[in-house]
């Protein structure tokens, strides 16, 4: 079967995401999503010799690099290389498209495998994960919820992009179950008890790979940032609110993070991101920025995408209700400042690293908001909508599905990049 490229997929010819696949038959290796189904990239390099990208740097083949069980050997050419071999992609696609009955595209045909026949898993493999606190919206609301509107943002926020270092560990990918941790409670009659979360948190997410590695001791500059990024998957930072709350004097978040981040299989390339280039937040600090982090603001230091969060009960009739919709646009720092930032001191990044940007919350309101936290205002309000309005805090069976979808123009004109879905179900705490 031709693939058609239906209205309502997220990958489109402007958009070629790479992930990593397997089947019944073989072993994970990278692919591209294209319409409903994987382009099996190694098949089409060994079947149809007519596809010859320009070679990558030695000692690498093309053929190796995507027999590999991981995307890391791609992702480390750097972006000029991505580049061309995903405009060599495009091409063969277009055309394919237009001559959809010429046989000498039979060979091409045939590396394409649909979705239900494959099973995803980690793109990277994932040496160290930082996750950043770059969602102004969301550190005003939380910090108002726990120090009033007065001191909601602490003096040094807009100074620098804010993160703490994650577990590499615990990062899933879509579909994978999360099982309610566990861990200290506070009581109200002063006593701690070892218990299941009672406050389990979802937290709407982007995660930025690193490509290109730096070396440790060396600084990346601002014009040259952009080089060591890869791709963007959607990122589900899930969150124990009330061991967070408990653990998180002195030394800030450990175990109510540490248990799951869930992302999304299919990495997004950096340049299919660049006609949804756009500003970020403006800054509001009397206190000018360091120029290392200063950055050239009439391209766009960041990128236009529609976000979506929903709640499903798996439970008798399942519902689906949207909680969040909102958009990537309403960050304060950008990828970029993160990568710059990250390297400040000297401290090296390997490609397969990942970034995540914080949650991400737009001035709107509730609806808008990027994590249940906020909603709820810390459980004192239930977080209303047709899935469990009545509760605050995610019940077991009931599953989170974030989405991420860039848009523009109409008809022949449109330009639509997806990001598929970011899905995990909620399972109870072990014994």
């Amino acid at each position: 079967m031709v693939p058609q490229i239906s209205s309502d997929s997220p990958f489109t010819l402007d958009n070629l995401p790479f992930g990593i696949f397997s089947t019944t038959t073989t072993s994970p290796r990278p692919g591209v999503a294209f319409d409903k189904y994987v382009l099996d990239l190694a098949i089409l390099l060994t079947t149809y010799p007519p596809f010859n990208p320009t070679p990558p740097p030695a000692p690498h083949t093309w053929l190796s690099i995507f027999t590999s069980h991981t995307l890391n050997p791609f992702a480390s050419l750097g972006r000029s290389h991505h580049r061309a071999f995903r405009s060599t992609l495009q091409h063969l696609l277009s055309n394919l498209l237009q001559n959809p009955t010429d046989p000498s595209y039979e060979p091409v045909l045939k590396c394409f495998i649909p979705f239900e026949d494959v099973t995803m898993h980690l793109p990277m493999q994932i040496g160290d994960y930082t996750d950043f606190y770059a969602g102004r919206v969301h550190a005003f609301n939380v910090g108002c919820l726990f120090r009033g509107p007065q001191n909601a943002l602490q003096p040094n926020y807009e100074s620098m992009p804010i993160g703490y270092h994650g577990r590499s560990s615990s990062i899933v990918v879509s579909g994978t179950p999360v099982i309610r941790p566990k861990g200290q409670l506070p009581r109200l009659d002063g006593t701690v008890e070892f218990a299941p979360c009672e406050k389990l948190d979802y937290e709407l997410e982007l995660g930025v790979f690193v490509g290109k590695p730096s070396k440790m001791g060396e600084r990346v500059k601002m014009e040259d940032a952009e080089e060591h990024l890869f791709g963007v998957v959607l990122l589900n930072d899930w969150s124990a609110r009330d061991v967070q709350k408990w653990e998180y004097v002195p030394l800030g978040p450990f175990l109510g993070k540490s248990f799951a981040t869930t992302i999304s299989p299919w990495v997004v390339l950096m340049d299919a991101l660049e006609p949804f280039r756009t500003q970020l937040l403006k800054r509001e600090s009397k206190v000018e920025l360091l120029d290392y982090l200063k950055e050239d603001e009439d391209k766009g230091r960041g990128y236009d995408i529609g976000l979506t969060v929903a709640i499903s009960d798996t439970d008798g009739e399942k519902k689906e209700w949207t909680a969040t919709s909102t958009s990537s646009k309403n960050l304060l720092f950008s990828f970029s400042q993160f990568v710059v930032h990250h390297t400040s001191n000297g401290c090296g990044l390997n490609t397969g690293d990942l970034m995540g940007t914080g949650t991400i919350s737009g001035p709107g309101g509730k609806h808008e908001w990027g994590s249940l936290l906020e909603i709820t205002s810390d459980g004192k309000n239930g977080r209303g909508g047709e899935v469990g309005g009545d509760r605050a805090w995610l019940r077991d069976g009931e599953e989170v599905i974030l989405r991420g979808l860039a848009r523009s123009g109409e008809g022949a004109d449109e330009i639509r990049i997806g990001f598929g879905e970011c899905r995990g179900v909620v399972l109870k705490a072990r014994d």
